[in-house]
């Protein structure tokens, strides 16, 4: 195990890298590979590797001795999304990024388009697209998934991971990933971001990601409370949403309870609208 504490005195790095790892023996070189390749250096790797017995901590093992900027731990965890978090709270970064360990930077200049950016930008979140490799479902093999979001587009179909770089601010304001969302916690935390910080698209391809496991599962949890998360979060959407009508009225009460009256009384409204003249 090799996890540098934070060190006050010790400078910062541009981007911390957050790699959630388990059996990626077989991908995991190649995503390192393509980090360390960059032509902008100012960075550190954070490996959480959920004690995989198929040679991974073997391979970070490998990269932590060559490259000092990559820190890493080995043990069991609950999930990938714990791992994310895990990230967070150890990155010394001013902004993070999340890359799965069978995904890999599109090309060397990457970090150096999107340092560029940032630094002649106020925006606190910055994002590209990625390159789809395999067969996703909600995306196809070859597929520049999915350009420029607006807020309902984000709400319908979320951005990948692996093209959004968050500021280090993001997670001061809104928290952590919701780990009882197994799959679909980076899409509640875009969701909850996009209430208070503004996406700034960036036309260039950030990764490939690799189709297949976790993203091509669902995640009855999240599905159950999406409806509420909208009606939380985004209640101005809601004529745009199929979002159902006694999902309105729950969340009206709870802010009348919250002695939140303008939230409360816009969301009775919709619910009537909905529930005897939309009727959806």
């Amino acid at each position: 195990m090799n996890f540098p504490a934070k060190d006050e005195k010790q400078s910062s790095p541009f981007f911390s890298v957050v790699i959630a790892t388990y059996n990626s023996a077989l991908t995991l070189a190649t995503c390192i590979n393509s980090i360390t390749n960059q032509s902008f250096q100012d960075f550190e790797i954070l490996v959480f590797d959920n004690d995989s017995k198929d040679g991974t901590v073997e391979i970070i093992q490998a990269f932590a001795s060559k490259f000092p900027c990559i820190g890493w731990r080995s043990a069991k965890d609950n999930g990938v999304y714990d791992a994310m978090n895990n990230g967070v709270r150890n990155a010394r970064g001013s902004w993070l990024y999340f890359i799965g360990s069978d995904d890999f930077l599109y090309d060397d200049s990457v970090f150096e388009k999107v340092a560029a950016m940032a630094n002649n930008r106020k925006d606190k979140i910055i994002y590209g697209s990625v390159l789809v490799k395999g067969d996703a479902g909600w995306a196809s093999d070859g597929q520049v998934y999915d350009g420029k979001f607006s807020i309902n587009k984000i709400i319908a179909r979320n951005i990948c991971h692996q093209a959004i770089f968050y500021h280090r601010e993001v997670f001061e304001k809104i928290g952590f990933f919701n780990e009882a969302y197994r799959i679909c916690a980076d899409h509640d935390f875009n969701i909850r971001a996009a209430t208070s910080f503004k996406f700034q698209f960036y036309n260039i391809i950030v990764a490939t990601f690799s189709a297949g496991g976790m993203s091509t599962q669902h995640d009855p949890v999240f599905l159950n409370d999406f409806e509420k998360v909208i009606v939380k979060y985004h209640p101005a959407r809601l004529p745009f949403l199929k979002v159902r009508s006694y999902k309105l009225s729950e969340q009206a009460d709870f802010f009348f309870r919250e002695n939140k009256l303008i939230r409360g009384l816009a969301l009775y409204a919709m619910y009537i609208w909905k529930r005897f003249i939309n009727r959806t």
